[in-house]
């Protein structure tokens, strides 16, 4: 069933609006019509059934059949900090880590970043990675839509970092087995990772994040370019601690 976006799942005598933006897609895109039911997801957490009463032009009107019930709240909770890389890569990234279930991605301006952003042109930069993470929500049937952060700077990505259980930065500098602190009675039910850009975190900047209570942690015996780096971090922290493996269990 195709999902779109709404900010709530409040209406008004059972029916909602939905956005110029998502009207275009239900009536021009897919040409659905009164009587097609569909999927909604809540920006604001939640999903529900309903039925397109009128398709548009501006403002597609829909009729709430059922909302559905909400899952349990998470007991993990994932963000990844990006160094900004370039071109289309970080989109790419955006769209994967989605789908993984990161709950937060953090891009920020790493020694070795070659994407350089000003003020502006990081605001059309984050609209654009939202719109790419709404997308990927709904292919991949998350309840929650991420949130993406302003392009921090290094010094704003330590600060940032002190109200999490748990903290990874990924360097290459540690090779060897890909391991992870264990779970135990006491895992972590917030973690971020840090991933560097191209050519990785600096020393200096692993030092850092050391020194401000970051494990430092490795992939393996492997050079992985950022992006693989990225993915490989997010399936392993999702599988260890999450709800990829045993960890996610009761």
């Amino acid at each position: 069933m195709r999902r779109f976006f709404v900010d709530r799942l409040d209406a008004r005598d059972g029916l909602i609006r939905l956005s110029p933006e998502e009207t275009r897609h239900l009536s021009k895109v897919l040409r659905l019509g009164p009587g097609d039911r569909i999927e909604l997801v809540a920006a604001a957490g939640g999903e529900a059934q309903a039925e397109v009463v009128h398709p548009g032009p501006e403002a597609a009107i829909l009729r709430i059949l059922e909302v559905l019930p909400g899952m349990a709240p998470p007991r993990f909770f994932f963000d990844m900090a990006l160094g900004l890389l370039k071109a289309g890569k970080m989109d790419d990234l955006v769209r994967s880590l989605v789908e993984l279930g990161v709950r937060k991605i953090v891009p920020f301006a790493a020694g070795r970043s070659v994407s350089r952003l000003d003020e502006k042109r990081a605001g059309e930069k984050r609209l654009r990675w939202e719109k790419i993470a709404r997308e990927a929500v709904k292919q991949c049937g998350r309840p929650d839509t991420p949130e993406i952060s302003p392009v921090l700077t290094f010094s704003d990505l330590i600060s940032l970092a002190g109200g999490y259980d748990l903290r990874l930065a990924f360097y290459e500098g540690k090779r060897g087995p890909a391991t992870l602190p264990g779970t135990g009675e006491k895992r972590p039910r917030s973690v971020l990772a840090v991933i560097g850009p191209e050519g990785g975190l600096t020393p200096e900047e692993a030092g850092t994040l050391a020194g401000a209570g970051f494990v430092l942690a490795g992939l393996g015996p492997r050079i992985l370019r950022a992006e693989t780096a990225a993915l490989a971090a997010g399936t392993l922290v999702c599988h260890h601690y999450g709800d990829m493996g045993s960890a996610g269990e009761d």
